[in-house]
């Protein structure tokens, strides 16, 4: 035997388990299906839930958003659950990378890195200027930690700070000028890799485009 009554005949409604108390999803977003995915050019799996950015949500482009998924439902992106970071700067998100309690946000001039220890209270822990990227071949994860390459060096984020590889090591101009160097120029990119057996990282200069490497 069961029992239904209505919600309005009830006399002291329970509003603790309503559908958004019990889901973390406003009913007002649940019922339009737009406002709970997105499209995305750039995503990282940690402490169960898929964190996005650069997205495409009701038919508006939000290139320097970060939407997070609800708990163990990685499909179910809430327009409500978003991270600016730093919005309106004329920078878009390239890429999304996770290590050690760290969600490193990749912009083409600026790399944010967003401490997700405490998931219902994330903060950006620091901003680095000049270390971005324009495209995610550009970095690897090693043993060490998270890698990338640009204009200005190779870095590594080993979950405390980030270090330049070739500082004291190689001058950047010279670096740049040589044929290992690499500036960066729409078509061309260098690319990064990583040989996990040598613990070796594998630069491909940009003397070579993605189409060459295919060919």
């Amino acid at each position: 035997i069961s029992f239904f009554i209505p919600r309005e005949n009830l006399l002291e409604p329970q509003d603790a388990f309503s559908y958004e108390a019990e889901t973390t999803i406003p009913e007002a977003e649940a019922q339009n299906a737009d406002m709970i995915t997105a499209r995305f050019k750039t995503g990282v799996v940690c402490n169960n839930r898929l964190y996005v950015g650069n997205v495409y949500q009701e038919g508006k482009i939000y290139s320097d958003r970060m939407l997070k998924s609800v708990k163990n439902k990685y499909g179910i992106l809430p327009k409500s659950n978003f991270l600016d970071v730093a919005v309106n700067d004329g920078d878009e998100i390239i890429s999304l990378q996770y290590y050690q309690d760290k969600i490193l946000q990749f912009k083409r001039k600026k790399l944010f890195i967003l401490n997700i220890s405490d998931e219902q209270d994330e903060f950006i822990e620091d901003t680095i200027e000049g270390a971005g990227i324009s495209d995610e071949s550009q970095i690897v994860k090693t043993i060490h930690g998270i890698t990338w390459i640009n204009e200005r060096g190779l870095f590594v984020f080993n979950g405390n700070s980030v270090s330049n590889l070739i500082d004291d090591k190689l001058a950047v101009a010279k670096w740049k000028d040589t044929i290992s160097g690499w500036d960066i120029n729409g078509y061309f990119r260098p690319i990064l890799g990583y040989d996990r057996f040598n613990d070796k990282l594998m630069i491909l200069p940009t003397g070579y485009s993605v189409q060459d490497i295919m060919n």
